[in-house]
């Protein structure tokens, strides 16, 4: 295991972009006087890798427009900050990202017990099956394996070999919480996983991202509604928790000659007290 830099990677810094532009992670700013200000990351674009657009601004943040600010964010529990200047641009505000981006500190990934449930996955395929001349759909049960879930410190140790695979495949998929996961699954990096089944890479209180061997025996097309169920062991009196929700299927990621591909899967119907126990697991 490679020591960890305090210095992102470049594609650190490319999925940490890619995150910021899908909106799914906040961003605080702090002026030298003033409070920090939360930023709706719905509202911020990223440009040429390069600057932070934020679009339909609060009055709080447009009073710093030429100010010196510190911009905080944090992604998969990593802390990261730099400095930057917000200027006005039109009706937009918009700041610039620095060519290296730098922890605030370097997280301890040294193997430790976790207190993750073990999990179990079925999933539940429409699959078509041909009788006479007639064809049907059936649903078919795939017991699932289970990665382990890919981390943000996680890419110091990807292989130089399959630097460049993993970097096209993240390019594709647009993702950022699950785009490690898909690029190490299709990039051919093994855990040992059962060659013949489909496997669990990532799961939250969003969806679920399934890697599949081949598609001579998985057949999943995007915009497809499918159906899964976790069951998770927990200490007695409870001995299993079970989650059962249907999903759609939202982007089939593939590489052209590599047998593998993925399926991000967004559930669209999960208890209140289910997701909440995704967003706990993960």
């Amino acid at each position: 295991m490679n020591e960890i830099s305090a210095t992102l990677s470049a594609i650190e810094r490319s999925v940490v972009l890619s995150s910021l532009s899908s909106g799914r992670i906040s961003v605080m700013v702090e002026s030298e006087f003033g409070l920090p200000l939360k930023i709706d990351p719905k509202k911020m674009k990223v440009f040429d890798d390069s600057f932070v657009v934020i679009q339909n601004p609060d009055a709080e943040l447009s009073a710093c427009v030429g100010e010196d600010v510190t911009v905080r964010i944090v992604w998969n529990n990593v802390p990261i900050s730099f400095d930057a200047q917000i200027k006005k641009i039109r009706s937009e505000l918009a700041f610039a990202v620095p060519k290296e981006l730098t922890r605030d500190f370097i997280p301890d990934i040294s193997p430790k017990k976790t207190n993750r449930p073990p999990l179990c996955v079925t999933l539940f395929l429409k699959c078509e099956e041909k009788i006479s001349a007639t064809t049907i759909l059936k649903e078919r049960d795939f017991e699932c394996a289970v990665r382990k879930f890919e981390h943000f410190s996680s890419l110091q140790d990807f292989s130089e070999d399959l630097n460049a695979r993993f970097q096209e495949i993240l390019n594709e998929v647009s993702d950022s919480r699950c785009g490690i996961s898909v690029s190490r699954y299709i990039a051919g990096e093994s855990q040992n996983d059962d060659s013949s089944k489909p496997v669990v890479l990532f799961v939250d209180e969003i969806g679920v991202v399934l890697g599949f061997p081949n598609v001579d025996n998985f057949s999943v097309r995007e915009g497809e509604e499918n159906s899964i169920e976790f069951r998770f062991s927990l200490p007695r009196p409870l001995n299993e928790r079970k989650i059962s929700s249907s999903f759609v299927v939202e982007k089939i990621v593939r590489k052209t000659g590599c047998a593998r591909f993925c399926a991000i899967c967004n559930f669209s119907e999960l208890q209140m007290e289910d997701e909440r126990f995704l967003s706990e697991f993960r």
